[in-house]
């Protein structure tokens, strides 16, 4: 029954936040006829550079689609900003089987939304799609991509490193030598990084639009109950299965969960040390003329670490409250644990082992989270051949994060 409303609670939780999540953000926009419109922009964490994008001119109003071919210029302070150029770009392919033969650029006249990374004199921008990822400075009126291409000569992969002697002509100054030039990779880092101490050494004036991100740890300990079962089988033995009552156990975590600096942290992996117990006993109905009795006795003694390592997905529902998904490897860690079956078996020993689990749960404030995880069936009887024991556990946990 648990299983059940564990999987209804998550097809529920997705199919709201496919609608719920849509944040919109106080942003702006330039139309072609230079008028500036405030509005609210959905903030997608554009990891491939947009052609158009969804906004909102207030909370009430219906969500519109603004397109290149009617925006100059569109961004949210503070987080991210796109001009519309008219630039060179040079489409080569950068897929390894796909490889141009030709050494330089093959260069298309396109329209696009170039990301500002730094703007100044002169100016860093980024373009990206699927497999593609230039970079253009912008100086004075023009604005000219940074060439770096991989070619094949001779069935071996070439590279085109013409930026560095792009970078030498245009950002000359005492703090930057030729040897910090030729250290300078082709990635945004290292561009932007260049960028800066051209911009500080000059006293020339610059806005950095894009702020490192950084990962960011959250700590939180997380109480709670599990609801398990454990059957144990041997279709060779007098007691050929097993079955041990239901159980609700107490159960106290703590989770290490860090954010990824990427799409809005939305993503992070967890890991979350959590000691666990079930201890349970069955009377086994077996075969009066193989065993007097008639019934044996069983017992078992389960306690354990659990180290669940997980990736987390966040979907958020407004600014305080967001649904969560997971999918964790759990480690499981005996503690001097056991199944007897009276003085028909000798005690059999529960080994360490590992199952899946598939969280779900809700967070509030960042501080406050309920979950809910299944676990996949646990054998913990695995270091013998022919005893199974089969383990299910479904748990929850209130947590409260400390930082």
């Amino acid at each position: 029954m648990l299983k059940k409303i564990f999987f209804v609670a998550l097809i529920m939780s997705v199919c709201v936040t496919t609608f719920a999540q849509i944040k919109f953000e106080t942003g702006y926009f330039i139309d072609n006829s230079n008028q500036k419109i405030q509005c609210l922009i959905k903030n997608e964490g554009w990891v491939i550079t947009p052609s158009s994008f969804k906004y909102k001119k207030n909370d009430n109003a219906p969500v519109e689609t603004a397109t290149i071919q009617n925006v100059k210029e569109f961004g949210i302070p503070g987080s991210v900003k796109y001009k519309r150029l008219d630039v060179e770009i040079d489409t080569s392919p950068d897929k390894q089987n796909e490889l141009s033969l030709v050494r330089n650029p093959e260069y298309q006249e396109k329209q696009l939304f170039l990301k500002v990374i730094l703007e100044g004199q002169p100016s860093l921008f980024e373009y990206k799609d699927r497999t593609l990822t230039r970079y253009f400075y912008g100086l004075n009126d023009d604005v000219v991509q940074l060439v770096y291409k991989r070619y094949m000569t001779n069935d071996k992969v070439a590279e085109n490193n013409y930026f560095r002697n792009q970078l030498s002509s245009i950002l000359k100054c005492d703090e930057i030598t030729q040897q910090n030039v030729a250290g300078t990779d082709y990635f945004r880092s290292d561009l932007k990084k260049l960028f800066i101490t051209y911009h500080k050494s000059t006293n020339a004036d610059y806005n950095e639009l894009e702020m490192k991100k950084k990962l960011k740890v959250h700590m939180s300990i997380k109480p709670g109950i599990n609801a398990n079962s454990f059957t144990v089988t041997n279709p060779n033995s007098l007691v050929e299965r097993a079955e041990f009552d239901n159980k609700t156990n107490f159960r106290l975590g703590v989770e290490a969960e860090f954010l990824l600096p990427i799409k809005k942290y939305k993503w992070s992996f967890f890991v979350e040390p959590t000691y666990q117990k079930y201890n349970s006993e069955s009377s086994v109905k077996v075969n009066p003329a193989r065993w007097p009795a008639g019934v044996i006795e069983g017992e078992v003694k389960y306690e354990s670490i659990e180290m669940p390592i997980g990736l987390r997905y966040h979907m958020y529902l407004n600014d305080v409250s967001k649904i969560f998904v997971d999918m964790a490897l759990v480690m499981d860690f005996a503690l001097d644990s056991y199944v007897d079956f009276s003085n028909y078996q000798n005690n059999l020993d529960i080994e360490s082992s590992s199952n899946i689990a598939f969280g779900l749960g809700y967070k509030f404030k960042d501080k406050i989270d309920l979950t809910f995880r299944y676990y996949t069936t646990r054998d913990i009887l695995n270091g013998y051949t022919i005893w199974y024991g089969k383990y299910e556990a479904f748990s929850v946990s209130l947590g409260y994060t400390l930082f």
